[in-house]
């Protein structure tokens, strides 16, 4: 393992590094199938691009951006993120790309939001955690369940996607209600 920030079983989180995105990272974020159900998926990605947005990863203090590892092979495989972190009330938005195909299995993702979600409720010490997704998006309403998301509210027809208007749905959970469910 390269630098592992916190371990799973099947996968560790790590800091990003310009060989991740010299590899494949870029090229994801431009990928039809993997980028469908995002907000933001219409401009295709570069290197160049990237690199900008690795650079500025160095001096952020309101996101936390981490490499999803297999432990086995170190092989980068997605790309997990606390965004828009309010230290002064305590909630960030949660975000995951499992960009590598051969990894994208629902145990991954859950493993990777399990991990995600000790960091920011144990080591960050947020009180909440945000996160959104667009209405027809195979995994993530069942993800969000799993770990005890309960839906905050949604846009009505906000994207459209594959000819079908979309609602964009917002979920919570707070550090509570992960604590009922989590020893730590």
């Amino acid at each position: 393992m390269n630098n592992p920030y916190i371990i799973g079983k099947s996968i560790y989180l790590r800091h990003p590094t310009i060989e991740d995105v010299d590899g494949e990272w870029h090229e994801w974020l431009s990928d039809p199938e993997i980028t469908k159900y995002l907000s933001e998926r219409y401009w295709p990605n570069s290197l160049e691009s990237q690199r900008e947005f690795f650079n500025s990863l160095q001096t952020s203090k309101n996101r936390l951006v981490l490499a999803v590892c297999d432990v086995k092979t170190n092989k980068h495989i997605g790309i997990t993120s606390l965004n828009n972190i309010n230290w002064v009330h305590g909630f960030a938005e949660i975000a995951l790309i499992i960009g590598d195909k051969n990894y994208q299995s629902g145990l991954n993702a859950i493993e990777t939001t399990s991990l995600l979600l000790k960091i920011a409720f144990s080591k960050l010490n947020l009180k909440n955690i945000l996160s959104k997704y667009i209405s027809g998006h195979p995994v993530t309403p069942l993800l969000l369940k799993r770990f005890g998301f309960r839906m905050a509210g949604k846009l009505v027809n906000y994207l459209e996607i594959d000819n079908v208007m979309r609602d964009e749905v917002y979920n919570q959970l707070s550090r509570e209600d992960w604590l009922k469910k989590n020893s730590i």
